[in-house]
């Protein structure tokens, strides 16, 4: 249903609506309910959060959840149990950063276990848990750069898909270290 009426015209305030909709703070909610009362529900709902604050809102989804245990945890574990001459063999492709590689996923995956398990009873520990998880996503998100365009090749092989793995799991590893870091300011 549309409105005809005035013009309707928005002062700018200290704080910025959220671009969702233009109907996003009381000012111009209740200057648009006194043109076109028919379209506005008398409940009030909470503005929908875009994709991306979301992901980085202090409190985890169950879909996050999920994604966070598959791409942090297990997948990077299957991902060094089926190593298709990335690491290990005789011509992997990055050998000579495998302990490297072995030692940081290693802490990367038990960070994560930890801050899914614990979350913000860790205190100030989150801080530590937070630079952790930080590095691990650069390091993990280079390796997943290095490693596209031989996951783009290997999908014909089915096999080629866990090369996508590190680029997930530095996404996985950030929205936590962001969790964490936001947690241990808390304690602070």
């Amino acid at each position: 249903m549309i409105c005809a009426g005035p013009a309707l015209t928005i002062s700018n305030t200290d704080e910025a609506a959220y671009p969702n909709s233009i109907l996003d703070d009381a000012q111009t909610r209740q200057a648009f309910k006194a043109f076109c009362p028919e379209t506005i529900d008398e409940e009030e709902t909470p503005p929908k959060l875009g994709f991306w604050r979301r992901q980085f809102d202090p409190n985890a989804t169950s879909a996050q959840k999920r994604f966070d245990w598959l791409f942090g945890v297990i997948f990077p574990v299957i991902c060094f149990a089926f190593d298709p001459g990335i690491f290990s063999g005789e011509h992997a492709v990055l050998a000579q950063y495998a302990p490297a590689a072995y030692g940081l996923s290693y802490a990367a995956i038990m960070g994560t276990m930890l801050w899914l398990l614990m979350g913000q009873k860790l205190a100030v520990f989150n801080a530590l848990l937070a630079a952790l998880l930080g590095v691990s996503a650069v390091v993990s998100l280079v390796i997943g750069v290095v490693l596209f365009p031989f996951s783009f090749v290997g999908m014909m092989f089915i096999i080629g898909f866990l090369g996508y793995t590190p680029l997930l799991m530095s996404f996985s590893l950030f929205r936590n270290a962001v969790r964490a870091f936001r947690a241990s300011n808390a304690h602070v």
